[in-house]
């Protein structure tokens, strides 16, 4: 399950970096790759990152406000991220009433979310020593 999670992390960075760069010649693309031929990316699409982004933030803001400051490994921030943007983005979609073909690009974030948290889960042999 490790070996599935690195090669999801793996195409993952590759989809964000590219992103990135395609960002600074000026050309907007979003996920998984569509060109906008206006630069516009979708309003639904935009709020559920953002309201991803400032949930993460909230919630690490909250642990340490609570005393609760522990090392964080990557792939956990991923999974909060990643749940964050997901619950913000259905209610979001709900609301904005997009088209169905937009709830695969969820589904495949919440595929992504279910491997990570497998993968950063002890081993299933451990449960059983």
């Amino acid at each position: 399950m490790r070996l599935i999670s690195n090669l999801v992390v793996l195409l993952l960075v590759i989809w964000t970096i590219s992103m990135a760069v395609t960002a600074t010649i000026g050309l907007t693309v979003y996920f998984p790759f569509v060109i906008s031929e206006t630069g516009d990316i979708p309003k639904h699409r935009e709020e559920s990152t953002r309201a991803g982004i400032m949930l993460t933030f909230a919630y690490y803001g909250v642990m340490h406000l609570f005393r609760r400051n522990i090392q964080v490994y990557p792939i956990n921030f991923l999974i909060t991220f990643l749940f964050n943007t997901i619950v913000a983005g259905l209610y979001i979609f709900y609301r904005h009433e997009v088209p169905l073909e937009e709830y695969a690009v969820a589904a495949f974030w919440i595929l992504c979310l279910g491997i990570f948290y497998i993968a950063s889960r002890p081993m299933m042999k451990d449960y059983f020593t």
